[in-house]
């Protein structure tokens, strides 16, 4: 018998700055997990996304550093998962364990 494949998850962050709305290229990550940070570099509109290792196995934790509404779109295996609204500074963990 052949292994199941392992689950793949895709976040795509979004964030719209003086009413344009901005997106993130698909950032692709495990069952692991991992850290995503949303921000805007400052004096500019240069939004970006970066990614690194989770902080506890088998979660994806959320942060940003600008005070825009950000969401992160996940998807599981190429389906829509949940969005992840960050109205505020404080961080989300999503559990991706089954």
């Amino acid at each position: 018998m052949s292994e199941a494949p392992e689950t793949t998850f895709t976040a795509v962050a979004q964030i719209v700055i003086d009413g344009v709305r901005y997106a993130s290229d698909p950032i692709p990550f495990g069952p692991a997990g991992v850290t995503l940070i949303a921000q805007v570099l400052p004096g500019t509109k240069a939004f970006k996304v970066l990614a690194g290792p989770p902080r506890t196995t088998g979660y994806a934790r959320f942060e940003k550093t600008c005070f825009e509404l950000v969401t992160f779109n996940i998807d599981r295996d190429g389906e829509p998962l949940q969005d992840v609204l960050m109205p505020t500074l404080a961080a989300v963990d999503m559990d991706l364990r089954p």
